[in-house]
């Protein structure tokens, strides 16, 4: 804070947040499936489908919006190997954006001096509500299984019954690489806080 007010040469701590992102970049380079494979398998959040988005900086990333803020993830290594060459890397960019403050403002954000103080485990139950409410879809896990071809289909997971939804997402959740990166997460994110 103190370098950013020297830089402008305005204090910044009674500045009122309009927008704030909340995100952590997951290095992957050493797993068994990549960025492209968690973006790729990327169906639903909320029941609300993730948007395909390219960028010639960022790359391939998925999008979903809602009222309120904006879930993205994206390759963070080809936005960073874009830039430099030698960057070998596999990162993976888990972002909350939030374009209203109301979920923030009830967390007691509202300007930038109550960042200052913030407990921000508020922001790892945050990320991980998120993250725990969206449909992935692990081509390789499922391979063969017999549910393949109906769990890869965005119309049918749409056309579910909340009951049923619930039941195959239990199910799919079990079969995928969510389990294994909701664990790299929930790591990440205590390591930062």
């Amino acid at each position: 804070m103190d370098q950013i007010q020297m830089e402008i040469g305005v204090p910044v701590f009674g500045f009122r947040l309009l927008q704030l992102e909340v995100g952590v970049n997951l290095n992957l380079t050493n797993n068994n499936f990549t960025s492209k494979d968690v973006i790729g398998g990327l169906l639903l959040h909320i029941r609300k489908p993730f948007q395909s988005q390219y960028t010639k900086s960022e790359g391939s990333y998925k999008v979903c919006k809602h009222n309120r803020y904006l879930f993205k993830i994206y390759d963070k290594g080809m936005h960073r190997r874009n830039k430099d060459s030698g960057f070998d890397k596999d990162i993976l960019r888990i972002e909350i954006a939030f374009k209203k403050m109301r979920d923030l403002n009830n967390l007691g954000i509202f300007n930038v001096n109550d960042l200052v103080n913030f407990d921000f485990n508020s922001f790892k139950s945050l990320l991980l509500n998120k993250w725990s409410r969206l449909l992935l879809f692990d081509k390789k896990a499922l391979k063969g299984c017999k549910n393949e071809y109906l769990y890869s289909n965005l119309r049918w997971w749409q056309e579910r019954s909340v009951g049923g939804f619930k039941y195959h997402k239990g199910i799919l959740n079990n079969l995928s690489l969510k389990k294994e990166l909701t664990q790299i997460l929930e790591t990440k994110i205590d390591e930062l806080i």
